[in-house]
């Protein structure tokens, strides 16, 4: 097995005692609940000086309904930015009930689950199904908590891209 292979698999089993160090212990990493501010100003080079809004907006001139994706986040950014249903895919639900309340209310599901298995993804593309759409309009991904347990390899962060990638419409 080459050592760069041999690299990969000592920080994807390090990530996994780690998420289920934080599962056992029944924790979560530190959330940072933003608003759109928060996001624009963090994502300004990204998003070209248009903010998250703008986005929206631009969305919202080219289709009637627009549905979002919040990964490795709670959700709370989908219901700031106004789509019309959402997702969110989150190791653990560390939502408040008033959290809750709101993006259930928003029509925004969290999915539970490690994005470094395939279950999760399973249960997101089934939420896609039951939408009656081909795929998220809208992804964000926002992760500053969880960014200290993914494993720190380009192959981990290109996979999670292409899965992003591969769930948008």
């Amino acid at each position: 097995m080459s050592l760069a292979l041999e690299s990969l698999r000592g920080q994807r089993l390090d990530s996994r005692c780690k998420i289920h160090t934080l599962l056992r212990e029944g924790e979560s990493w530190p959330v940072h609940h933003g608003d759109m501010g928060d996001f624009d100003f963090d994502f300004e080079g990204v998003l070209g000086g248009q903010s998250l809004a703008g986005v929206v907006q631009t969305l919202r001139d080219r289709k009637d309904t627009i549905h979002g994706l919040d990964l490795m986040g709670y959700g709370q950014i989908l219901v700031h930015a106004n789509v019309d249903a959402g997702a969110a895919l989150a190791l653990t639900d560390a939502r408040s009930k008033k959290d809750k309340d709101v993006q259930d209310f928003a029509g925004i599901d969290l999915i539970e689950g490690d994005i470094l298995r395939k279950a999760p993804w399973k249960q997101l593309e089934t939420w896609i199904l039951d939408q009656n759409k081909s795929g998220f309009d809208l992804i964000i991904s926002h992760p500053v908590g969880a960014l200290n347990i993914l494993p720190d390899n380009p192959f981990v962060h290109h996979r999670l891209l292409q899965r992003m990638w591969h769930h948008s419409s």
